[in-house]
């Protein structure tokens, strides 16, 4: 960046704190913002690549499908609120048939082609699939208990299928669910199970975890997961996912439970719905980024200031941004470690910055905003208006010439939402950190 626009910001920053300007008034400077919530639509700066389609909440509140290559723009499924741009790594739903293909209305009926089994589990109750059809985007298959249970009843169960797994992997079992009749009364605990057993089906250990049972609201406000590390030993081969639901001895019970594109995926937290009707499908990676001149065109080697604010779904080492050079040795990134925001600064000699933010840890499905600072023996993180993180004992990578927005080479990726991504070529001073990110 030309050392006169450097110049002529640093002199604009100047004259608008002495002016009384708050942070806010600060974005207006930036040569380059993404108010990827505000606008709903990629700068043309930004080149953005998925091999494969993807779904998210539209601001109609329904799931919509973003086609092949396609941003995703997403909102809170119960207040519409637009929440940004969707990046997540790739997945795949174990779930083979999600869709409910197959199912047919009956007492029993027939339950969707590849489940497992669905079923009262000799405790009294008759089992009835009332029907199937779509709520809020979501395909959705009725199941109805009902009768009076026997003194000592087992739980009323489903299961949607079996996966190849092995021991130490992380898996995530997910569902749409809500009361679609009936009352609640007599059922006494709403589980999803997580069952480890060998490659022919034989129970080596598992766990149910509890949920809060489903109400009547609308069907894609309500998203219940369940997370288990497998444990079983080296004879793990499958893992099955259940939903169990406990009933009390001698009560009459009545109750309809609508389930919605139930998924199966490996990994530590529930991404967006991979929709399925015969196979495991899998939802490759969304991948946002600046190269070339449109990045050169801001980018300051020597300093720089980089905002980000979002909402991120993942876990800790997810990322928000990477300025990065195609190796592995030079990066200046933020993203999330031990549960706390992280800056790191590396060029090829190692490490130069590893900080991270001081106050309240960073909450996970909860709106953050931070900013990470560089210069030479200058570096700064500030996270929700928290007190800047300084550190006096940095170099800088001398090759950076990428913007990888909400992952990067080196981190994992943001899996959530990036509502904006704002960079200044200077390093704004630490009162300015924290006023920006005041929440």
């Amino acid at each position: 960046m030309a050392k006169n626009l450097q110049a002529g910001l640093r002199q604009s920053i100047k004259a608008s704190r002495k002016a009384g300007v708050t942070g806010a008034g600060i974005f207006s400077l930036a040569p380059l913002d993404l108010r990827f919530a505000l606008q709903k639509t990629l700068d043309p700066r930004v080149t953005f690549t998925r091999a494969s389609t993807g779904t998210y909440v539209g601001s109609d509140g329904l799931i919509a499908t973003a086609a092949t290559d396609a941003p995703r723009f997403d909102h809170n499924p119960t207040t519409g609120e637009s929440l940004g741009l969707l990046v997540e790594e790739a997945r795949t739903n174990s779930v083979t048939n999600n869709t409910m293909v197959g199912a047919v209305a009956g007492t029993p009926g027939t339950n969707p082609t590849g489940w497992i089994y669905a079923t009262t589990q000799s405790n009294g109750l008759t089992i009835s699939i009332v029907g199937t059809g779509v709520e809020n985007g979501i395909n959705y298959i009725d199941y109805r208990f009902n009768g009076t249970t026997v003194a000592s009843p087992n739980a009323c169960a489903m299961a949607f299928t079996n996966a190849t797994a092995a021991t130490a992997q992380t898996w995530t079992s997910s569902t749409y669910w809500k009361l679609a009749a009936g009352s609640t009364t007599g059922t006494t605990n709403w589980q999803l199970g997580l069952i480890e057993s060998t490659a022919v089906g034989v129970f080596i250990t598992g766990a149910f975890y509890s949920q809060t049972a489903p109400t009547s609201a609308a069907l894609i406000t309500q998203r219940p997961t369940a997370t288990r590390t497998l444990s079983g030993g080296a004879t793990v081969g499958l893992i099955s996912y259940p939903l169990n639901i406990s009933v009390a001895g001698n009560t009459a019970i009545d109750f309809t439970i609508r389930i919605g594109l139930p998924q199966l995926e490996q990994g530590a937290f529930a991404t967006s719905v991979i929709p399925t009707t015969t196979a495991t499908v899998t939802r490759a990676a969304d991948v946002a980024s600046i190269t070339g001149s449109n990045f050169s065109s801001f980018y300051n080697q020597t300093e720089g200031t980089v905002f980000a604010a979002g909402v991120s779904n993942g876990a800790n080492g997810s990322g928000f941004f990477t300025l990065e050079d195609g190796s592995a040795a030079e990066y200046i990134r933020m993203g999330v470690g031990f549960s706390l925001l992280n800056f790191i600064v590396s060029k090829a000699s190692g490490t130069q910055s590893d900080i991270y933010s001081t106050g309240t840890s960073f909450v996970f499905g909860s709106p953050f905003g931070g900013v990470a600072a560089y210069a030479f023996n200058n570096v700064g993180l500030s996270l929700n208006g928290g007190s800047a993180v300084v550190d006096t004992t940095a170099n800088m990578p001398s090759a950076v010439n990428a913007l990888q927005i909400g992952f990067g080479k080196y981190s994992n990726y943001a899996n959530g939402t990036i509502k904006r991504l704002t960079y200044w070529p200077v390093r704004l001073a630490d009162p300015t950190l924290v006023s920006i990110t005041q929440p």
